[in-house]
């Protein structure tokens, strides 16, 4: 009853619902407090704002957006907001957590320095520790998929794309997370 009540106070002050992972980290923070990070993405927003940047008229980037937490922030003081998250699972919660937003886009795949397709092992229990490992990492590939399989259970083939085909398309960015 408690976390219930909690939970009504939270739909009002973001505006609407939200999709969670159940029996996940961020997911776990943001049913008991509301959002995830709340003082830090409060802290980052005031120092936006006293060294003079109008976020009424600016864009954020949100890349690695996981289900939406920072963007839906991100979306109540910023003109416009991009989000980027790769994993094809999480995506389908982000789109939906920031469908009730029409000054978010969505994208599902990742940035980088190059255009490449990579392996994205998802953790089980804290999605946003999940990791991307390239081939020179060996060593760690191993550890996760053979010690560590209970932890590190689904797999996915993401496309990374290079964050410079994009910026023609921004205007104003003053924030990229």
């Amino acid at each position: 009853k408690y976390l219930t009540k909690k939970n009504e106070k939270f739909v009002v002050e973001r505006g609407h619902r939200m999709a969670l992972y159940a029996n996940d980290w961020i997911g776990a923070v943001i049913y008991t407090k509301g959002v995830f990070e709340k003082d830090e993405i409060k802290d980052l927003l005031f120092v936006l704002d006293i060294i003079g940047i109008d976020l009424k008229e600016s864009m954020a980037l949100d890349i690695g957006a996981n289900i939406g937490n920072h963007t839906i922030e991100f979306a109540k003081k910023f003109k416009d907001v991009v989000a980027y998250e790769p994993n094809p699972n999480t995506y389908k919660i982000l789109d939906f957590n920031c469908s009730y937003r029409e000054n978010i886009s969505c994208y599902n795949f990742g940035l980088g320095d190059k255009e490449e397709y990579l392996t994205l092992y998802e953790h089980s229990f804290n999605n946003g520790a999940s990791s991307v490992l390239t081939n020179d990492l060996d060593r760690n590939r191993n550890y996760f998929e053979v010690e560590h399989n209970d932890v590190f259970q689904n797999k996915f083939e993401i496309k990374i794309s290079r964050i410079d085909s994009f910026l023609n398309k921004f205007s104003d960015v003053k924030l990229i997370k």
